[in-house]
């Protein structure tokens, strides 16, 4: 906790170093009549030296009338335009008080802060008498704030030290709250890491805002703090603290708390509250602290009275509802309720596997039994035990199959549940998003999919799995285009064992391509073959067919071509001869050279050379299968042109 209100000039407070930078520091105990004993706690930033302030009087600018001053007087002052590189002024992240200013009351001041970067940077808390009187947060380059010595803008009772006292068994007080305000510091109860509200020794919120504070002199015996009256009309927060000084909340100890009565305040505001005191120190002052619940403010009516109810002991547990699967952490908890006394009460837990413990909440438990002891102020002594049995994990058998063949639709999958707490709901995702709750589905497509199981408990176990096809697609070719001549035939055939649909009709798993029954032409066939689980392929094939009953060509005049073999799949022999009469072929023209080149089926020569003979070779191995032109050119401008085919 922050320390509050230093008492001597020179104090540490904690770790934070009080510096000075006063034109005038008095001692509060001696401020001279009429004038009023001020304070100042500054809480700097990250950098302190940046900052300055100064007390001034109304109507006065800051560097023509100096009352007091403090910060980094040397290179920011009123100006703030100093190079400030560090070294003057405060130091960063720390508390300054500066204490034992007097000034005379009623007159009207200014606290005028500079901050030479444009950042902020202080934080103000400026107290009368002990008593906090103001808060103010510095902005962007700086502030001017007025207040009147000695003037509270909030009721005495907004500061510890200025609580209102209230007596045991005596009236009921009536307070308003809405000009509160929360100390820098300001201590808080506990929020429990699982159940907070309507439980002793915890708040449902742990900040602080609005928060008005009474003090009473303790009696005999137990006492009840109760906000629950007709005149209380906010949501509010109570607290019971011991202080050694009620202006150090270091020295503040938590005795009980309470934020919301069990089922409700019937008669004021639904989430007033009520807390037990248990037995205190006869004669001791107690501090009361009520703040409002995220906020709210009002008014509240508070009593102190004796109370001779008996003290209660209940409990929260939970958690550990599923098996704890690896590398997951326990989640048993147990929160000790004790009403009728104090939350200040005395616990001793032991448990399974030398488990020990003086928490009233214990949280991460395993499997196991836990028993505690708890002693409370008055001298009760009573006794509580849990055990967490273990739970039966939760265990799923999933099943699957993909689909036979690509797009065949017939994929499934099953899961069944068991262990766990029963009452099992199943949720299945795919590709398409959400498919369904039941225990399978049937009609799937290959992809990845996810089945999740939920228990009664809320347990879950998650899988996620692949559905592929299986081995019954396949494939087969029919071949490359080919070409075959008038007078072949070329058998295309599919695997066995298939249905099979031929473009031509035949359902066979061969048919014959017959080049003479055809004729010269270009022809497709196409195969569509299934088996007899539903798996399909097609393939296509184009034929051509060439005339290839005429191996001579004719150069017109007196010479011929003759080629053979045709087709063929290693080379063509060539021969030119001369023609003596239409009827047959006579000896060898005897031409020394013959240009001659070869074309494919797009007009790109793919081959060519020099004949010096009347025969020669053109290799046919090297080319792909196909059809092809050989043209033949001579000497005298004579051309043949002759079709040939590459198996």
């Amino acid at each position: 906790m922050n320390q509050k209100i230093a008492k001597a000039c020179g104090l540490i407070l904690g770790a934070a170093f009080v510096q000075f930078g006063l034109l005038n520091v008095l001692n509060a105990q001696i401020c001279p009549e009429g004038q009023t004993a001020m304070s100042l706690e500054i809480h700097t930033d990250a950098w302190g030296y940046e900052s300055y302030w100064a007390i001034v009087p109304n109507n006065m600018l800051c560097a023509d009338s100096l009352i007091f001053e403090g910060g980094n007087i040397e290179d920011v002052g009123c100006n703030g335009d100093g190079d400030v590189q560090g070294g003057n002024g405060y130091d960063s992240n720390i508390i300054v008080v500066e204490d034992s200013l007097c000034a005379a009351t009623g007159d009207t001041l200014h606290l005028v802060h500079i901050d030479s970067y444009g950042d902020g940077g202080l934080f103000f808390e400026l107290f009368f008498e002990g008593i906090l009187a103001g808060t103010y947060v510095g902005t962007g380059d700086g502030n001017d704030w007025s207040f009147v010595v000695g003037e509270l803008s909030a009721p005495a009772y907004d500061s510890p030290c200025g609580a209102l006292p209230i007596e045991v068994n005596g009236d009921t007080l009536i307070l308003e709250t809405g000009e509160c305000m929360a100390a820098f510091g300001e201590p808080s109860p506990p929020v429990s890491a699982v159940y907070s509200c309507s439980i002793g020794g915890a708040w449902c919120e742990s900040g602080l805002s609005e928060t008005a504070w009474l003090t009473f002199v303790a009696q005999e015996g137990n006492c009840e703090v109760n906000l629950c009256h007709d005149s209380t009309d906010f949501d509010t927060q109570v607290a019971l603290w011991k202080a050694d000084d009620c202006g150090d909340f270091s020295t503040y100890e938590l005795l009980s708390a309470n934020d919301d009565i069990p089922g409700g305040c019937g008669p004021g505001a639904y989430y007033a509250s009520r807390l037990w005191t248990g037995c205190l120190e006869p004669g001791a002052t107690y501090l009361i602290q009520i703040d409002g619940w995220q906020g709210s403010d009002g008014t509240v009516a508070v009593s102190v009275a004796s109370s001779a109810v008996e003290a209660e002991l209940s409990a929260a547990t939970g958690g550990l509802q599923c098996a704890i699967g690896d590398g997951e952490d326990p989640s048993g908890y147990v929160v000790l309720n004790m009403t009728g006394t104090g939350s200040d009460y005395d616990v001793a837990w032991i448990g399974s596997g030398g488990f020990a413990s003086e928490d009233w909440q214990l949280t991460g438990l395993n499997f196991g039994s836990y028993s505690a002891l708890i002693s409370t102020s008055c001298g009760s002594v009573m006794s509580y035990s849990v055990t967490f049995d273990e739970v039966e994990e939760l265990v799923s058998n999933l099943q699957f199959e993909g689909p036979g063949c690509p797009d065949s639709m017939d994929g499934w999958a099953s899961i069944d549940a068991s262990g766990g707490a029963g009452q099992y709901q199943y949720a299945w995702t795919g590709p398409d998003g959400d498919l369904g709750d039941g225990m399978g589905l049937e009609g799937l497509d290959v992809g990845t999919y996810e089945v999740s199981v939920v228990d009664a408990n809320g347990c879950s176990v998650s899988i996620d799995f692949e559905l592929v096809e299986q081995g019954d697609a396949f494939s087969f070719s029919l071949g490359a285009d080919t070409t075959i001549c008038n007078n072949e035939t070329l058998l295309l055939y599919a695997p066995a064992g298939l249905s099979y649909e031929w473009s031509t009709g035949s359902v066979d798993q061969f048919i014959v391509v017959d080049g003479q029954a055809l004729g010269a032409g270009t022809y497709s066939y196409v195969l569509t073959a299934s088996n007899d689980v539903g798996c399909s392929y097609a393939d296509a094939i184009f034929v051509t067919v060439f005339d290839c009953s005429n191996g001579v060509g004719e150069l017109g005049g007196s010479s011929a071509l003759k080629v053979g073999p045709n087709p063929t799949a290693d080379a063509w022999k060539v021969e030119l001869v001369s023609l003596t009469n239409t009827s047959g072929l006579a000896a060898s023209t005897g031409v020394s050279k013959t240009n001659w080149y070869l074309l494919d089926a797009v007009g790109q020569r793919v081959a060519s050379g020099i004949a010096v003979s009347s025969t020669w070779t053109v290799p046919a191995a090297s080319i792909a299968p196909g059809s092809y032109q050989l043209h033949v050119e001579l000497a005298d401008g004579k051309r043949a042109v002759q079709h040939l085919v590459r198996r």
